[in-house]
């Protein structure tokens, strides 16, 4: 029977640890490893993993806050053939892991697969269904990282550089040229949004979205309108967003005939309001960060 790594990093989450563990171990496929990379919480998330007796569960500490260093380590510990990533105030629902190992077994040319996923906000409720479109993962994240199940098999380790958006750069770099399953006919996780990200996070994320996708267009050669549609709505929300941006000048740079063309555009007041209030929209609800339009 395959064997299943699930890699948890926590940063402070003695309020949600508990919730995440018991996801897993409460998990219809039992052959798994829980591995909760703690990556120098001071609150009580060591104390709260340590009472777990489920000898599946470990607990580990990666030292220095840094969430792509912990699952880096987490990625080096596995010895799992799958790995299967969860943040640590998400759950999996009770049949993920059984699900993704049985489609991966018999569909060996896929590398991964990615479910629908329950999205939970202080502001509303939905189920996310996945872009069937992987190639628009050149563009911006399609994924939730804990809908992501994928074989452990040379491995392209996360950017400890980047603050936001390393998951993003993480599956484009380990995906790319490879074939992903996606099934948004199935459920796999819940996402839990407290509503504790401030507006500061925000900017901060939108910042790295298109610090990644500059890596992005460096690094892959990618033509077409929809990535000149994608690029258009990054800069735009990018611009109303994030003036103050300390990458604002390299990122312009990079996108210059874009960045006029949005310029020039939001200088008519009604396409200018309209898009403001679009753009707005998309933050308030968090859009921004999976990339929908």
């Amino acid at each position: 029977m395959s064997k299943v790594s699930v890699i948890i990093p926590t940063f402070n989450n003695a309020d949600t640890i508990c919730r995440a563990i018991d996801s897993c171990i409460s998990q219809s496929f039992q052959n798994i490893e829980i591995l909760v990379v703690d990556n120098g919480s001071t609150d009580k998330t060591r104390e709260l993993v340590l009472k777990y007796t489920d000898r599946r569960v470990r607990y580990l500490n990666s030292g220095k806050p840094n969430r792509s260093r912990a699952r880096n380590f987490g990625i080096k510990q596995a010895t799992g053939k799958f790995l299967q990533f969860l943040d640590s105030d998400d759950t999996l629902k009770q049949n993920k892991i059984k699900h993704d190992v049985q489609i991966l077994d018999t569909n060996s040319n896929y590398w991964a697969i990615a479910d629908a996923y329950e999205f939970i906000s202080p502001i509303f409720s939905e189920v996310r269904h996945i872009d069937v479109n992987t190639k628009k993962l050149l563009g911006h994240n399609i994924f939730h990282t804990s809908t992501v199940f994928m074989k452990n098999d040379n491995i392209k380790f996360f950017n400890e550089e980047l603050s936001y958006c390393e998951d993003w750069l993480f599956w484009v770099e380990n995906f790319h040229s490879k074939k992903v399953i996606i099934d948004n006919e199935f459920i796999g996780c819940t996402q839990v949004v407290t509503g504790t990200n401030t507006m500061t996070n925000q900017k901060k994320m939108l910042e790295f979205q298109m610090i990644v996708r500059m890596i992005i267009k460096n690094k892959f050669n990618v033509h077409g309108l929809w990535i000149i549609k994608n690029d258009i709505i990054l800069m735009f929300t990018f611009l109303i967003c994030c003036k103050k941006s300390n990458m604002f000048d390299k990122i312009i740079n990079e996108f210059y005939p874009i960045y006029q063309l949005c310029r020039f555009l939001l200088i008519f007041p009604i396409i200018g309001k309209m898009i403001r209030n679009k753009v707005s929209n998309v933050v308030e609800t968090n859009d921004f960060v999976k990339g929908k339009e």
